[in-house]
């Protein structure tokens, strides 16, 4: 599942969404592209100002986390992993970061790890390494009261 929120590079263009899809479809791969659901840059319009690339905005993604589009995106994508599950197929997240911790990815896998029974999410390193996020809900939850205020 691509969650880039633009799936282009020009440093590395066989990542590009067609080149991508192709060639993991002639590997016989699927490739479901997502980013308009669970990207983490919001549309323009929307906070999109407080986006930089390769500094992860937690209260920025803390909004994305409350719109119809994510939790439509978690939704879905929680139904692809139960059919996967199934037929004990196992999936993967791509995103353009490699720190989970300064991606919204993680923010995703925490999503996906509360609405999916038993599913535990790995972040991949370089040479297949495994990485651990460092985040907890706090980071993720953006206070709506403001009693500390005076």
């Amino acid at each position: 599942a691509d969650v880039r929120s633009a799936p282009y590079s020009r440093m590395f263009p066989w990542f590009n969404r067609r080149s991508l899809s192709q060639s993991l479809k002639r590997a016989g791969i699927r490739y479901l592209f997502l980013g308009d659901k669970l990207g983490g840059r919001p549309p323009n319009g929307e906070s999109g100002h407080e986006w930089r690339q390769g500094q992860l905005n937690y209260e920025l993604v803390s909004q994305l986390r409350r719109t119809d589009r994510w939790i439509d995106g978690i939704t879905y994508l929680s139904g692809v992993i139960k059919a996967m599950s199934a037929q004990s197929e196992a999936g993967c997240l791509l995103c353009s970061e490699t720190d989970p911790n300064n991606c919204h990815r993680s923010a995703i896998a925490f999503d996906l790890e509360a609405a999916v029974e038993d599913l535990s999410v790995r972040h991949l390193g370089h040479g297949s390494t495994l990485r651990e996020a460092k985040f907890q809900k706090s980071l993720f939850t953006v206070r709506d009261d403001r009693s500390d205020y005076h």
